[in-house]
């Protein structure tokens, strides 16, 4: 499957954090629901642009089955 169909962007322009919270949390159940560990669809990613000079909000789901425990917790500072 191509990376393309895994990563989308969403324009989260003008959205106060209240508002970009609660897109994200739809954005990820979204992802969640998406995956398909037997079709090989282990993860997806949507960018959730807020314009320019504006911090985005990258929201990445990943099964489990992609990183074991041992490596999610080296992993989790540097992606925090």
């Amino acid at each position: 499957m191509p990376v393309a169909d895994r990563v989308s962007r969403v324009d989260a322009s003008g959205l106060v954090e209240e508002q970009l919270s609660a897109l994200a949390r739809s954005e990820a159940v979204r992802l969640r629901d998406g995956l398909d560990p037997g079709a090989g669809v282990v993860w997806g990613m949507v960018w959730l642009d807020r314009g320019p000079g504006e911090s985005g909000l990258l929201v990445w789901v990943v099964h489990h089955l992609v990183v074991d425990g041992v490596s999610w917790r080296v992993l989790l500072p540097d992606l925090a």
